[in-house]
């Protein structure tokens, strides 16, 4: 589904069901998605998770399988200060970011 330039390595990406899916995103790409899911930028933010429904709905897998091996990468690019010390676009990025992780992987990043 995404051509990557810069990592020829391809992962394939299973279903539930432990078949292969006929859509391959490499490591180097989802973690290129991931880094910009909060993207100050609200245009990049909607095109990236325009991109991650497209990849789930094609590979029949879930995003929290999808992004399972990604939660602590999740959490650095989320948090990387304390939310109130972040200017105010970067705290509405963050939040929107969380917010559509938690409405489509609920199990994903624990909420306490």
């Amino acid at each position: 589904l995404i051509h990557d330039v810069l990592c020829p390595t391809r992962v394939h990406i299973r279903s539930e069901s432990g078949e292969n899916d006929h859509a391959i995103i490499s490591e180097a790409s989802l973690t290129l998605l991931l880094s910009e899911l909060s993207s100050t930028s609200h245009l990049v933010r909607f095109a990236i998770r325009h991109a991650l429904r497209l990849i789930t709905r094609d590979t029949t897998t879930s995003l929290q399988t999808l992004l399972s091996k990604h939660t602590s990468s999740l959490k650095r690019l989320l948090f990387p200060r304390l939310l109130r010390t972040l200017p105010l676009p970067d705290q509405v990025a963050v939040i929107d970011a969380l917010a559509y992780i938690v409405d489509r992987a609920p199990g994903l990043l624990p909420i306490s």
